[in-house]
């Protein structure tokens, strides 16, 4: 979700869990109607929680597969800046949107100092353009850490990235099988 961008933006510019008295996420209907669980008690709901993801972000800077387990959900670590988060339906954000593009999201913090933060991310993070290459080894790396991959996953990762250039991709696959 393109929210989850915001809150990335916003941390990389310094905002941290501490910092935040309320938040306000504004979204289309259907991304709205997408997140069902404003407060989840599993991992798999955490998944379609922005409050959750939000939180996650603005607390630890990233949301890896660890942050979508039960066990993770039940320790109530991002439960505090949960309850400080509101998501709600815009309807001027789903009347400007347009078929087959992203849906927009509009998030405003106020901050225990009284700032007003607004940020608008049209593109959730993964969209062309959105996701750093450091985003996308530290996806890598947490992916790879639960996997029966034989080597060294960093070497592996130095070899993923020459695919383009590859002549045959079997040569990649070596590695991949566990023992």
């Amino acid at each position: 979700h393109a929210s989850i961008g915001a809150a990335l933006t916003l941390r990389e510019v310094g905002l941290g869990a501490e910092d935040v008295e309320r938040i306000d996420v504004a979204l289309t209907d259907i991304s709205f109607g997408n997140m069902q669980y404003p407060r989840p008690t599993t991992g798999l709901e955490a998944k379609f929680s922005l409050q959750y993801c939000v939180a996650g972000i603005l607390t630890n800077g990233w949301l890896g597969i660890e942050d979508f387990t039960d066990a993770a959900v039940a320790s109530g670590a991002l439960d505090a800046l949960i309850e400080r988060i509101d998501v709600r339906h815009d309807p001027a954000l789903t009347e400007a949107y347009e078929w087959g593009q992203h849906r927009p999201a509009v998030m405003t913090v106020t901050t225990r100092s009284g700032d007003r933060l607004v940020q608008r991310t049209e593109a959730p993070p993964g969209s062309p353009g959105t996701f750093t290459r450091e985003m996308v080894l530290n996806k890598y790396r947490d992916c790879m850490g639960r996997g029966s991959v034989v080597g060294d996953t960093e070497q592996l990762g130095d070899r993923l990235a020459t695919i383009v250039d590859c002549e045959d991709v079997a040569d990649l696959m070596t590695g991949l099988v566990g023992a």
